[in-house]
């Protein structure tokens, strides 16, 4: 997990550049480091990479070293190096702790003399006590017909029969719109809407703030500890539109990218004779969840297929009473799972 976030928050390994000469510059990076409580942590390693130049290379090629300083008494780490390249991020990390990846904002424009400096102030989550869950990377479903009842085990991670495997219905997704063709030439018309319903009263989600999918900015783990206990939502509406409506804001591509959102949900839910709550089941999506409508020159496209309803990063705990969504890596239900993120 933390090489994963270096590769992607630093430099990788190579990096082309100019065919000039090229100056090293000189960097300065503090960062302070913090946990949840607004504790300051010593002994949090703070690694981040500078990149050198590879001798007798052909052409000017950089390969990046990583360097790393430990916070003292007070949080804080500074470290000063030399780079042919502008740093991009850093990482901090400490036992205990989930680690925290940062992109570096440099005070100093692009063109400078003397030292650059940036500082990074970083919020060090606790791991407390992560639990084997159901944890899916990409999951989802085609839609085919309009206002036909798609019903999705979040579980099992398929439809109900007649179309997958799934045995609970979770969420029931149905779609309405119109796809107009406009000719060979000319793009489509498309107005898609899908509904997202539960199959309990009481079942629902509740929105969340969400960071970037690469973990560039903030801690790995993004949610909450526990789901909450009340407040869940009975339906989510997703749009897509497409073609002459391109023009406006709100156009399936458009419209997707501002719907990067992450939610908990409660499903299962059963009551007793007086409504309250006597077990359900909990978990998080991490996101998006997407309609993304399939183009007639798409090769899914087969006359029939009308939209995917994507959902990503998808984690359900199947202990019945049991909030707690802090996902262990290591212990995925599903063997193939491959998720990261905790």
């Amino acid at each position: 997990m933390k090489n994963l976030l270096l590769t992607t928050t630093l430099l990788g390994f190579f990096s082309l550049a100019s065919c000039e000469e090229i100056p090293n510059k000189d960097y300065q990076i503090t960062t302070e480091v913090r946990d949840d409580n607004n504790k300051l942590i010593q002994g949090a390693n703070v690694e981040a990479s500078r990149d050198v130049l590879i001798p007798k290379s052909p052409i000017p090629l950089s390969k990046p070293i990583r360097i790393n300083a430990l916070t003292d008494q007070n949080g804080i780490s500074k470290m000063n190096f030399s780079s042919v390249q502008t740093p991009r991020g850093v990482c901090i990390s400490k036992e205990g702790y989930y680690l925290f990846t940062a992109n570096t904002n440099w005070e100093q424009p692009f063109e400078f003399t003397g030292t650059t400096t940036t500082k990074v102030q970083a919020t060090l989550r606790p791991i407390k006590n992560p639990i084997p869950m159901f944890a899916r990377e990409k999951s989802g479903f085609e839609v085919a017909e309009f206002d036909e009842e798609y019903q999705f085990d979040f579980q099992v991670g398929e439809l109900l029969p007649p179309h997958g495997k799934g045995v609970h219905p979770d969420i029931r997704v149905t779609m309405k719109g119109t796809r107009i063709d406009n000719g060979p030439d000319e793009h489509e018309d498309i107005d898609f809407q899908a509904t997202i319903r539960f199959s309990n009263p009481l079942d629902g989600f509740i929105e969340f703030a969400v960071q970037p999918k690469d973990g560039a900015v903030g801690s790995s783990f993004i949610s909450d500890y526990l789901a909450p206990e009340s407040g869940y939502l009975p339906t989510l509406e997703r749009k897509a539109v497409w073609g002459k409506a391109r023009s406006l804001p709100g156009y399936w591509g458009y419209l997707n990218s501002l719907e990067r959102k992450a939610y908990y949900f409660r499903v299962r839910t059963k009551t007793d004779a007086d409504g309250k709550i006597i077990s359900a089941n909990y978990g998080k999506i991490y996101g998006p969840l997407t309609l993304v409508p399939i183009l007639k020159n798409h090769a899914a496209f087969k006359n029939a297929l009308k939209a995917n309803f994507a959902v990503s990063e998808l984690y359900f705990n199947p202990t019945s009473n049991d909030r707690n969504v802090e996902f262990d890596p290591k212990r995925n239900l599903l063997p193939d799972g491959n998720v990261q993120r905790p």
